[in-house]
């Protein structure tokens, strides 16, 4: 079983700036309140492709996201196919 990272948030100043209301609305009334439903199928969709299970494809995309501290520097990371490389 894997565990679900810290989530990332580029802080809360920006988030209370009206343009970050209004992009919050815009997904609101795209998704009509089903983003979970089209994460799930998105995650499933993917997962059947790579061989994986949804709950794997989530968790890679979640850490997947490089923290700001990280970004610009370079490295590598080895893939396996069918193994989470985090």
């Amino acid at each position: 079983m894997f565990t679900i990272p810290e989530i990332r948030s580029d802080g809360e100043a920006r988030k209370r700036m009206k343009a970050f209301g209004r992009k919050i609305a815009r997904y609101v009334a795209d998704t009509q309140g089903k983003a979970e439903f089209y994460w799930n199928v998105w995650c499933k969709d993917v997962a059947e492709f790579y061989g994986m299970t949804a709950d794997e494809i989530s968790a890679l995309h979640l850490t997947s996201i490089v923290p700001k501290s990280q970004r610009g520097r370079q490295f590598t990371v080895p893939i396996v196919v069918g193994e989470i490389p985090f």
